[in-house]
């Protein structure tokens, strides 16, 4: 999958140098200068929120066909990676003490970083890699 870079004022908030919102890498206009490891990190995450959105619906389509919620849940799946994430990264500030390290020891970010130096690692990637950093 080809991600496509879009250089902005807004997205990601300052400090940040980039974000990814599949299937999208959001960066600074300043930071012009992304290498191959920032933009295969953020690849890493767009590929981490597809298998959460794929994941989410087929959850929720059971929880309507078998438990008879409203579709209207439907609407959540494109939203439930970053959900996910903030949930993560609150339990781990608590636990933590430091929000530098609670964001660190998000499981979807240590396979971000973990990874990201190996610009091949995308093409072996198993599905739910992230899980296993928990």
């Amino acid at each position: 999958m080809k991600i496509k870079v879009i250089y902005n004022t807004l997205i990601p908030i300052k400090g940040y140098l980039a974000m990814a919102m599949w299937p999208f890498v959001f960066a600074r206009k300043d930071a012009r200068n992304l290498t191959n490891e920032d933009i295969n990190h953020e690849s890493i995450h767009c590929y981490q929120q597809i298998e959460v959105m794929v994941a989410s619906a087929i959850i929720i389509g059971l929880l309507v066909i078998f438990a008879g919620i409203s579709p209207w849940w439907f609407v959540l799946v494109p939203f439930m990676f970053y959900l996910l994430y903030v949930l993560e990264y609150f339990i781990r500030s608590i636990i933590e003490g430091n929000n530098k390290k609670a964001y660190r020891k998000i499981a979807t970010e240590q396979e971000a970083y973990g990874n990201e130096e190996n610009l091949e690692y995308l093409k072996n990637r198993k599905w739910f890699a992230w899980l296993s950093y928990y």
